[in-house]
């Protein structure tokens, strides 16, 4: 019995605490505004892990097809593409065709071919067809193939005469000469004038007949004007050549 009165004590006094701090707890929330939470052990919670759905390759299309759209060619805007011109400029080429001067004739032509480069200068293109001991109709059969080519700012030089003269053919000679000039319409004509006989007199018959054939030369050549006779000076070397001849080389030149 003593017992159990001694508990009922107890009891009784530990409700009073209880009240008391209770009380003290609500009055001091009231004053002040920040609360005692007490600290407390929360819970682990297993969070909810998101879900992955398979995404597959998708083969449909993923937006509406707009029947009712209408389009127009002027709707779109217009690209201009301004393409480069390529612009090709021919290129001049430096070097343009060389006036040609042809020199056909027998032994008494070699050298003169060089001497005529020299002259010149590089804007001419000289060549030389040298045909010793040949009369005038081999010497133009042997260049025609030639002279074909040559145009009209071209020159051809015929020198030659002398085995025609030696073999007293200066008719034949004369003849074929006629013959090349009107084929040589085409193209200037230069004739030089048959050489004398070094080593013989003036007067031999020769050089006589030297001066005879150049003289009916001359008149042969007049008609065409186109060709023109070239003299050689006749007391110095064979080969040297008188300031006339390149003076009708000038004069056809041009």
């Amino acid at each position: 019995m003593t017992w159990l009165l001694v508990t009922g004590v107890v009891f009784w006094r530990s409700l009073c605490i209880l009240n008391n701090f209770s009380r003290k707890e609500c009055s001091e929330s009231s004053t002040n505004d920040w609360i005692q939470v007490r600290v407390t052990h929360a819970t682990k919670k297993r969070g909810n892990k998101p879900s992955f759905t398979s995404h597959g390759v998708q083969t449909s299309n993923r937006y509406a097809v707009l029947s009712n759209l209408q389009e127009t060619p002027d709707n779109f805007p217009k690209v201009v593409s301004h393409s480069a011109k390529i612009s090709y400029i021919k290129k001049e080429s430096t070097s343009s065709k060389n006036q040609t001067i042809l020199l056909i004739g027998d032994s008494h032509a070699r050298g003169i071919s060089e001497r005529l480069a020299s002259y010149l200068g590089s804007s001419y293109h000289c060549t030389g067809y040298v045909k010793p001991n040949a009369d005038l109709n081999i010497i133009i059969s042997t260049g025609i193939s030639e002279v074909k080519t040559l145009d009209k700012n071209d020159v051809v030089i015929v020198y030659g005469g002398t085995l025609d003269i030696a073999r007293d053919k200066t008719t034949r000679g004369l003849f074929y000469i006629q013959q090349f000039i009107k084929k040589s319409v085409h193209t200037n004509v230069l004739i030089l004038n048959a050489p004398a006989r070094f080593d013989l007199s003036a007067s031999s018959c020769i050089n006589k007949e030297v001066i005879h054939f150049n003289r009916k030369m001359l008149k042969l050549i007049k008609p065409f004007d186109y060709a023109q006779m070239a003299l050689l000076m006749s007391k110095l070397l064979p080969f040297s050549v008188h300031a006339n001849f390149f003076h009708s080389i000038d004069t056809c030149c041009k």
